[in-house]
């Protein structure tokens, strides 16, 4: 999980030719008349009278409408400013919701508006980890290209925005089709700016490191291909002096480091070491992306130190990754990112030097990372797994089991119904390995065999409640509540159901919209369903007394393997008893998945569980 120098942090950057001109359409000589500087703070009060104020006059059909509206707009651009000069993101999407609905009709003079809307529902998204703030930037940025002009001067720009926008929701949810949708918008982008314009090796660059994004993903070959030569195409026009040439190597070597991933090719990562080191020496610690340039120069060291065994590469890594650290600000989206790698690190130095300073470094990192507000609860989740595996390394299990178990109580606001198969299939393996994980540390810190078992049942159930057939638990509900089994039975159909497979540009987000909106409805008839009698549990894992329950006709056995320690749960009417399996290792099991998958065999030879009651 190394960081990359991705394209939403070069969007600060973007030279000012290729940003739009978003000029009020104001007469110098009559607009200034109607319009008096403040200092005042916006206040709600404030935008309501502007908007009543604006829709009122243009209802009336103002005769001196053109000048109201340059004056309500040049104040507005002030009160906008001062907003985000205090870095008061609500005053400012305040400000940026009054002139989108005031300029309605103009699209002109609402296009800019919408674009500054979608700029600051992702600042906020950024510090508070929101994600319907997120979806309405991407809304917000659908909608000012809806209303421009293909082949404009400003078209590029806000096709970039766009494309931040749909990154930042895939950093988040994973959900390749964002990755898809950004990839295209890009290169619309690169094809409708001018090659003469500087611009245009600007959205090359971007462009490459999402194909690179993408090959790390799907391994495609052609992504990575494709990603290296649009990379080295831009550095070759990017002089020396140049503000971007660090960003540019960074990621140029990553994308060589991950094209020597997929090849063993040791040219790939000698050039990828170059390019990475080259970019960490000119880069300065004022640029917004110095600490992710430096994670990726770490990040190529630790993989040469994997590839030769030389610790010299890994304490390397390890003080370079300090310096990014200590430069880069808590609240950036990618601060705990880091910390997830510096805690690696330390950890693999650790096997080698069995140092308990590099064991204490890394737990201590992890926690770090665990104590960031706001950060998606899937990258939590990761951080706790990897702090876990390290008190694990101590055999301090108490620990372990405490940290896994508020990770696990994480699982259920990770949902999968908006996800594509594949992500939905990568999701549900990383909350099953979890959730062995968690019920082997369980056992091993002594904690009762129900409380393992449940672990080990919520995670594999969280995830899976998205993903399995929902047509069961709907049978029992449509005899006591038939409305309600109706109403969820349509909702699921619809969320189940597959994408179309060509939806056109303008109606993709709004597609998405949908389903976000339907998801939004099937979680909230759930919860509902769950405050009736007889239905508390409704498509949730079964709790310890429920597996009791059913174990009335006949004990029920769960099997639950991990590298620690391999167990079978004993389930009956009076309780839960655990034996461990001390013959059998988690490497048999894998074992038999690579044989049943390359369909090789006799499997019947691996070992196999004889009950006898």
């Amino acid at each position: 999980m190394e960081v990359r120098v991705y394209s939403e942090s070069q969007e600060q950057s973007i030279p000012l030719s290729s940003q739009p001109e978003y000029k009020s359409q104001q007469t110098q000589g009559t607009s200034k008349s109607h319009y008096r500087r403040t200092t005042e703070v916006l206040e709600p009060m404030e935008i309501t009278r502007l908007r009543q104020e604006l829709l009122k006059t243009a209802i009336q059909n103002h005769p001196d409408q053109v000048n109201f509206l340059d004056s309500l707009e040049s104040r507005l651009l002030d009160l906008y400013e001062q907003a985000r000069a205090a870095e008061e993101f609500n005053k400012a999407i305040e400000v940026a919701k009054t002139a989108e609905v005031a300029f309605n009709g103009y699209h002109s003079r609402r296009c800019p508006w919408l674009s500054r809307l979608g700029d600051e529902l992702g600042n906020r998204y950024q510090r508070s980890g929101s994600v319907d703030d997120l979806d309405r930037a991407v809304e917000s940025a659908e909608e000012a290209i809806k209303f421009t002009i293909d082949f404009s001067p400003e078209y590029p720009g806000l096709l970039n925005t766009l494309v931040s926008r749909l990154r930042n929701r895939y950093n988040y949810t994973h959900s390749i089709a964002d990755l898809h949708r950004a990839i295209d918008k890009m290169i619309a982008t690169v094809q409708r700016t001018s090659r003469k314009n500087p611009d245009r090796d600007f959205y090359l660059i971007s462009l490459a490191d999402l194909l690179g994004t993408r090959f790390d993903r799907t391994r495609s070959k052609i992504d990575i291909v494709t990603a290296i030569r649009h990379a080295r195409k831009v550095m070759k026009n990017t002089l020396p002096d140049h503000n971007d040439r660090a960003k540019r190597l960074s990621i140029l070597g990553t994308l060589l480091l991950s094209r020597y991933e997929f090849t063993g090719s040791k040219a790939d990562l000698d050039c990828a070491i170059k390019h990475a080191c080259s970019s960490a020496e000119i880069a300065i610690s004022e640029q917004a992306e110095y600490p992710a340039i430096l994670g990726n120069f770490a990040g190529c060291l630790f993989r040469r130190y994997l590839h030769k065994g030389s610790l010299e590469d890994l304490s390397q890594a390890i003080e370079v990754l300090k310096t990014a650290v200590v430069n880069i600000s808590p609240s950036d989206p990618w601060y705990p990112m880091l910390l997830y790698n510096f805690g690696l690190y330390h950890v693999e130095r650790f096997k080698n030097t069995n140092a308990n300073q590099d064991l204490d470094d890394s737990i201590a990192l992890y926690k770090q990372g665990l104590n960031c507000v706001d950060i998606p609860p899937s990258i939590r989740v990761r951080l706790a797994h990897e702090a876990a595996e390290a008190f694990a390394a101590d055999k301090r299990w108490k620990e372990a089991s405490n940290i896994l178990d508020d990770a696990v109580a994480l699982l259920p606001s990770i949902s999968t119904r908006l996800l594509g198969d594949l992500d939905k299939q990568m999701a549900l393996a990383d909350a099953t390995g979890l959730a062995t994980f968690a019920a082997a540390a369980a056992l091993n810190a002594e904690k009762c065999a129900g409380h393992a078992l449940e672990l080990l049942e919520l995670g594999r159930g969280v995830i899976a409640s998205d993903i399995l057939d929902t047509r069961t638990s709907i049978m029992g509900l449509e005899q006591e509540y038939p409305e309600l089994a109706s109403e969820l039975e349509s909702l699921r159909d619809e969320l189940d159901s597959p994408p179309p497979i060509r939806v056109l540009a303008v109606e993709w987000e709004t597609k998405a919209k949908e389903r976000r909106e339907l998801h939004r409805q099937f979680r909230s008839t759930c919860d509902k369903i769950r405050t009736l009698p007889g239905f508390k549990t409704f498509l949730l894992p079964p709790n310890l007394s429920e597996l009791k329950a059913a174990a009335s006709s006949g004990p029920i056995v769960v099997i639950n393997t991990n590298k620690y320690r391999c167990d079978a749960f004993l389930v009956r009417e009076d309780g839960v008893q655990v034996l461990h399996l001390q013959n059998l290792r988690h490497t048999d099991f894998e074992e038999l998945g690579l044989m049943r998958e390359r369909g090789e065999g006799p499997v019947d030879k691996i070992p196999r569980l004889c009950w006898a009651s």
